[in-house]
């Protein structure tokens, strides 16, 4: 009889083989994966469905996943000429994916590159950014205003990302010989900048622009100075005019008024002359003044403690010298003289 041990040798054995066929002749797809199948290297069948698989071990059939999800591919920066003959630095990306229909082309396509799929990306990877640095030939067609314009949503570039997109597309999704299992899901502008020169001559421009605008500003600013200095003249004659013409009425009104006040006084002069000196007196006196007068200054004779005196009834004291009697006027002023 076969000893224990052999026994147990033998059926880890059987088991070990067996492990190891069925990891050989099974393999298992995802459902983000598209798997390929190979015989003796020449695609067999494409497998889209998620599960567990079988195959014949290798060397006699082989499988390559690949992932249906989105990749990123990026072009190195380069200098793009515009329609205008303006260079314009352009960064730019795509984002494609293996079409899952056409995994088998894209095997086929790129299987020499490597035996892993990471290599086919790769391969893929450069088609794809050599295709968008040719695509980028697009913006030749569009003039640097077109590009860049203050207007919200005036840009072309929108439309220029939509023309590379289509060229890609034209290029990597033909049909045939011409297909490489690629699909392009997008394409943008990463980023875009002026070189050196370029920059200097927008900055001049810009310089220029300033500069007509200020112009234009001072030019508009002087004609409305004009036009309000203008006015302002014609509206200050007006105003002249019809304060003259109401002073002039005011003065003929107050000549007027004033006549009638002359003729009071000229009935008696006495009155006129003596108001006056009162007039001329608190004139005189006004504000915290002292002051040595005669008194026979004219508004200060009545000052004259004597004039009083020599004031007959009735009549208004200061006036006699300025009544027309010659006698009683050298009277006064010898008195006066005497003082």
């Amino acid at each position: 009889m076969p000893k224990p041990k052999f026994i147990m040798t033998f059926v880890v054995a059987i088991l070990f083989v067996v492990v190891l066929l069925v990891y050989a002749m099974t393999y298992t797809v995802r459902f983000t994966e598209t798997a390929v199948v190979t015989r003796f290297g020449e695609v067999s069948k494409v497998v889209q469905e998620p599960g567990l698989r079988f195959k014949w071990f290798y060397p006699i059939e082989g499988v390559t996943k690949y992932e249906a999800t989105n990749r990123l591919t990026q072009a190195r920066i380069e200098t793009y000429q515009t329609r205008d003959d303006r260079q314009l630095i352009v960064g730019a990306f795509a984002i494609w994916r293996v079409k899952p229909e056409q995994t088998g082309t894209f095997f086929r396509r790129f299987s020499n590159s490597g035996p892993r799929a990471a290599d086919h990306y790769r391969a893929a990877a450069t088609l794809v950014e050599d295709t968008l640095r040719s695509a980028m030939s697009e913006l030749s067609s569009y003039s640097m205003s077109e590009l860049f314009t203050p207007v919200d949503g005036a840009s072309k570039f929108d439309e220029l990302e939509q023309r590379v997109l289509a060229k890609m597309k034209q290029d990597l999704e033909g049909q045939g010989e011409r297909s490489f299992g690629i699909e392009v899901v997008q394409t943008g502008i990463a980023r875009t900048s002026l070189p050196q020169t370029t920059t200097e001559a927008a900055l001049e421009r810009m310089r220029q622009d300033r500069a007509r605008i200020v112009k234009g500003l001072q030019g508009q600013g002087d004609a409305e100075a004009t036009t309000i200095r203008s006015r302002a003249e014609s509206q200050a004659k007006k105003i002249r005019s019809f304060a003259e013409a109401r002073a002039r009425q005011i003065r003929a009104r107050g000549d007027q008024e004033a006549a009638q006040y002359l003729a009071m006084m000229t009935e008696v002069p006495g009155l006129a002359i003596y108001l006056k000196n009162l007039e001329l007196l608190e004139d005189s006196l006004f504000g915290r003044t002292t002051l040595l007068f005669s008194t026979d200054t004219p508004g200060l004779n009545l000052l004259d403690p004597t004039l009083w005196q020599k004031t007959s009834e009735g009549e208004i004291p200061g006036t006699r010298i300025f009544t027309g009697e010659p006698q009683e006027r050298r009277a006064v002023a010898s008195e006066g003289d005497g003082r």
